[in-house]
């Protein structure tokens, strides 16, 4: 499970349509363990829940998209 931090910068894929949004942590509700798997409940700065394997990571993309580069 990744570790999920205050601040952390997130990318949400809309469930009505293909466009992204992205988002801060703003705090943590809880670490959860469940048949799917483990993850982090968390309220962005827009006031909206989120579970940490329902979005993507800036800082994850970015590293891939380095990796691509060769950097």
């Amino acid at each position: 499970m990744k570790e999920v931090k205050v601040g952390m910068k997130f990318r949400f894929r809309s469930k009505y349509s293909k466009d992204y949004y992205d988002g801060y942590v703003d705090h943590i509700i809880s670490n959860m363990i469940s048949v799917d798997g483990d993850f982090v409940h968390f309220y962005a700065t827009n006031g909206v829940s989120y579970r940490s394997d329902e979005v993507e990571w800036i800082e994850e993309i970015r590293d891939q998209q380095l990796k691509k580069l060769g950097l």
